[in-house]
């Protein structure tokens, strides 16, 4: 038939358009593309996000943290301890890596590199919403 648009090629197919235009489509399994989504998603933090939360959400939160007294008599409570010291320090640390971006975009300017920089309105805003706003959200999301 002359009607016919696409035409298969291997695990492609070629479509051409009403424009004469012929596009190239992959054509991939649901295997494939699930096991693409899974690749993306879980990524190392995410994978410690959902261990965390079910640790904490089933007894095995007992091997880590006293629950009776909070006296230390956990087999892992030196490594809960440890832990909660380097969580301490995400809020400093992402502040820190906040101010070098903004300030690495602010220098990239003035040395006339052609980067996508920030503009100051854009700063302040990052700034404003990083320094004012979340800390009002989260004031008001426990009140």
């Amino acid at each position: 038939d002359g009607d016919d648009n696409s035409q298969s090629v291997g695990s492609n197919t070629a479509i051409t358009g009403a424009t004469g235009v012929t596009m190239q489509i992959e054509e991939t399994s649901l295997l494939d593309t699930l096991k693409e989504v899974l690749s993306r998603c879980l990524q190392p933090p995410v994978v410690g996000a959902m261990l965390g939360l079910i640790v904490a959400s089933t007894p095995l939160r007992g091997i880590f943290v006293d629950l009776v007294n909070r006296a230390d008599a956990a087999p892992l409570e030196w490594a809960f301890d440890g832990l909660y010291s380097v969580g301490q320090a995400a809020v400093p640390i992402n502040m820190m890596i906040l101010g070098c971006n903004l300030s690495a975009s602010t220098l990239s300017k003035t040395t006339g590199s052609s980067a996508n920089l920030l503009s100051n309105r854009t700063m302040a805003a990052i700034v404003t919403g990083k320094m004012v706003l979340m800390p009002i959200v989260g004031m008001l999301s426990c009140w």
